[in-house]
């Protein structure tokens, strides 16, 4: 978190960089530091949590301080994240929190991912996988929100 944190203060006082659209876009444990930034820096315009991790459960013990998020938020998760902390069900956990906190808050839920792409979605595919790389599928949805924002 505080290389997050010294990235993020190093950026927003760089000489190009506009202070006035700031978002911040993390994928799993990504996902839970982006969280802690936006509870940190009332300047963060918008959050994307790309399938969100619990840090160990430690997401649960930042949901009673979620009022100090400013951003929007979008959650985006898949149907089959095949992740040990069952980030599906966390996803719409930390949508509800947000929700109940009074954050302008969406989750985006996709259908299961064809992780390894042989047509066939059964046990061996991971929905986590669906951010491995940037793919339209839903990468189209960050533009979206994130337009709609600045």
């Amino acid at each position: 978190l505080d290389e997050v944190m010294f990235s993020l203060n190093n950026l927003k006082n760089h000489e190009k960089a506009n202070s006035d659209m700031i978002a911040i876009i993390g994928f799993s444990r990504g996902g839970l530091l982006s969280i802690q930034a936006g509870m940190l820096d009332e300047d963060i315009d918008a959050l994307v949590l790309l399938a969100p991790a619990s840090g160990n459960g430690l997401i649960y013990d930042l949901f009673d301080d979620f009022d100090l998020i400013n951003s929007s938020v979008q959650i985006q998760i898949s149907e089959n994240d095949a992740s040990p902390e069952n980030l599906f069900n966390l996803a719409y956990e930390i949508y509800n929190a947000m929700l109940d906190n009074n954050i302008d808050a969406e989750i985006i839920e996709y259908p299961p991912y064809d992780s390894n792409g042989n047509g066939i979605i059964d046990e061996n595919d991971d929905g986590h996988e669906l951010f491995f790389i940037i793919q339209d599928l839903y990468w189209n949805d960050v533009l979206i929100f994130l337009n709609q924002i600045f």
